[in-house]
């Protein structure tokens, strides 16, 4: 797993199996050089995110709610996954210390 500096970020409202390609992001970013980025506040819900950098692209589910801690930070893997189903396409979420 690496950082990719200027990756696009975009967060969708989730819509499941019924994609409408003309969908409208919510909010956008783009990581920063350690490959940190911010969306801002996003209300409680279930979203879309796609993150395309490095030529590589990954969409992924996740939801935001009250009935959980608030996180610290989330890391994002989009590496290839391999034909055995490893590497890649993972959420890693540190707990924010209350």
């Amino acid at each position: 797993m690496f950082s990719i500096s200027g990756a696009e970020l975009a967060v969708y409202e989730y819509q499941g199996w019924n994609w409408n390609k003309d969908s409208k992001p919510l909010a956008r970013a783009v990581a920063n050089s350690s490959g940190e980025f911010e969306f801002g506040p996003l209300k409680e819900g279930h979203y879309t995110v796609q993150v395309k950098g490095g030529g590589l692209e990954g969409w992924f589910d996740f939801e935001i709610t009250h009935k959980a801690p608030p996180t610290k930070d989330v890391t994002i893997d989009i590496s290839p996954v391999e034909p055995d189903c490893t590497g890649g396409h993972e959420f890693e979420v540190k707990i924010a210390k209350q």
